[in-house]
């Protein structure tokens, strides 16, 4: 019974396979094929694993799909363990892939483009199966009987020798006839006798019928060393048919473990890498985790110093501040002894020149009072304030008593800027500039950082305003206009009035730091109304600088 071929193909080229499958069915080629061939509610895998191990030959529809293909990569595999031979059929030039190329590589192919109605392929087939085609056997009435090595026997030769010998009986035996008819002549023109006729005629059928055994023995002789020799043939080509398939099957099998030795050297490589890979990303990451450390300890140092810096600062600015008020109090005391000291001198004095005294001190004092109050300048919010060191400015909060207060710039500069410049390698670092009402102290905070002048553009255009003591404002003291719209219509009229650009339908920044990434800012739109938010330190926005006097 014939085996059937299996037909491995993906599911991308059904219409092909099917294709192929009716031609070589056409000609008389069984096939199995999926999903024809799997009965209903039937396990795929164990349906297409017993069809591959009791197939006769394995033909792989290839392309592009098929090399993608993990059933058909399975397939393949399985035919190739099986032993099973494989033909493989190119529809297409997709090159060969992983495991397809280790198993089909140095296979013959057979391209589909070239095989008209795949006669090429049913050959191979054909050949590999030991199948007769039955258009064939019609030809000759009489086919020769193929051998195990499917040559004809060779009867032809023998057939020949056989009727030569009968030819060369019968002429012998006519050849007697004839001899014995004239010899029987000759008797009976002589006279003699009828019984030395007789006696002659039977020798000569006797020496007939003795030459025609001796053929028969010589034909059977030289028939049977045929039989024998043919069969010696024949079991030598087994032989070496055998052989040739041990030879062959041993071959594969050294390739097949060659494959897998170069797989297991590949793999143990690839593992050897992967191990290498892995103690490199382990030393990366013994690295980094050394690099956080040092940076972290780092920072707590830097942020140790800087929490040192500012106590010491603090300290100072009470020491200086507890002086000048000991300084104030002495000059009191002084001022107020010198007064007494006048008073007793002016009360010891005369009766007559002391209302005149009187009269003069108080004239005195009234000029005293006229002259401290011209020297004393008294203001309000909205006022132009300019003093001897050139800073100018728009006065937007005042004490209790009108000399001191808090003026806003005139100016803002030309672009916008960001509240910190850092490069792609700089580290993001909390400042300490977190006072909300004090911009004063986040602008010195700002000024003890490594490459202040880089870094924080917006505190450093505040501090080069004319005169010096400008700072950027804290959150507080920009919500204070902000959020009062009258102070805010009242001071830009008087910054417009004094040739200065107005806060208007901008952003601002402060110098209040919200945390590592963020800063307060302040924007005002005359539109939507005016609000604060935290922003990125990245981000541009315009700054106004402010100055208290």
């Amino acid at each position: 019974m014939q085996k059937k071929v299996f037909l491995s193909y993906s599911s991308h080229d059904a219409a092909a396979a099917m294709e192929v499958c009716r031609a070589l069915e056409s000609m008389g080629i069984a096939c199995w094929i999926a999903p024809r061939d799997i009965p209903g509610g039937a396990d795929y895998g164990d349906i297409i694993d017993k069809a591959i191990i009791g197939c006769g030959a394995f033909v792989l529809i290839f392309s592009s799909h098929s090399n993608a293909s993990q059933w058909v990569r399975g397939e393949v595999n399985l035919a190739f363990t099986e032993n099973k031979p494989i033909v493989p059929y190119r529809l297409d030039d997709a090159p060969l892939t992983g495991a397809m190329r280790l198993i089909l590589n140095q296979m013959h192919w057979l391209d589909a483009h070239s095989d008209s109605n795949c006669k090429e392929l049913a050959t191979t087939i054909k050949r590999m199966l030991n199948i007769t085609d039955t258009a064939d056997s019609t030809e000759n009435t009489t086919p020769p009987t193929p051998n195990r090595s499917g040559a004809p026997k060779r009867r032809k030769g023998v057939r020949s020798i056989l009727w030569i010998l009968a030819i060369l009986i019968v002429v012998g035996l006519l050849g007697g006839g004839y001899w014995l008819s004239q010899r029987g002549k000759g008797v009976q023109s002589e006279e003699k006798s009828v019984e030395v006729d007789s006696v002659a005629l039977a020798q000569a059928k006797n020496d007939s019928l003795a030459r025609a055994e001796a053929a028969r023995a010589e034909a059977a002789l030289v028939e049977e060393r045929r039989r024998k020799r043919e069969a010696a043939e024949r079991a030598e080509e087994e032989r070496i048919r055998k052989a040739k398939q041990a030879e062959e099957r041993a071959a594969r099998e050294r390739d097949s473990l060659q494959r897998v030795l170069r797989e297991r050297e590949r793999v143990a490589a690839e593992r050897e890498r992967i191990q290498r890979e892995l103690d490199s990303l382990e030393r990366v990451r013994a690295e980094q985790e050394l690099i956080a450390k040092q940076t972290a300890e780092r920072l707590e140092r830097e942020r140790a110093e800087r929490e040192a810096a500012e106590k010491a600062e603090r300290e100072r600015q009470e020491r200086l501040a507890r002086e000048k008020q000991e300084q104030e109090r002495l000059a009191r005391e002084k001022q107020e002894q010198e007064r007494l000291a006048r008073e007793k001198a002016e009360r010891e004095a005369t009766e007559k020149a002391a209302r005149e005294a009187a009269e003069k001190a108080a004239r005195e004092a009234a000029e005293r009072e006229k002259v401290a109050q011209a020297a004393r300048k008294i203001y309000k919010v909205g006022d132009f304030y300019r003093d001897n060191e050139g800073r100018e400015g728009i006065v937007f909060r005042v004490d209790s008593t009108g000399e001191h207060g808090t003026i806003i710039s005139l100016d803002e500069p030309a672009t916008k800027m960001e509240w910190v410049v850092l490069k792609d390698d700089d580290v993001l670092v909390a400042i300490g500039a977190s006072n909300r009402s004090n911009g004063a102290s986040n602008q010195r905070q700002a000024m003890m950082q490594p490459r202040y002048a880089y870094h924080y553009p917006a505190f450093v255009w505040c501090m080069t305003r004319q005169g010096g003591g400008w700072y950027l404002p804290a959150i507080e003291e920009l919500e204070l206009l902000a959020n009062d719209s009258k102070l805010l219509r009242t001071v830009n009229a008087a910054i417009k009035a004094n040739g200065g650009k107005p806060l208007s339908n901008n952003g601002y920044w402060s110098s209040s730091e919200v945390s590592v990434r963020k800063a307060h800012s302040i924007y005002i739109n005359d539109n939507t109304g005016n609000y604060s938010s935290e922003e990125g330190k990245w981000v541009r926005n315009y700054v106004r600088a402010v100055y208290r006097f």
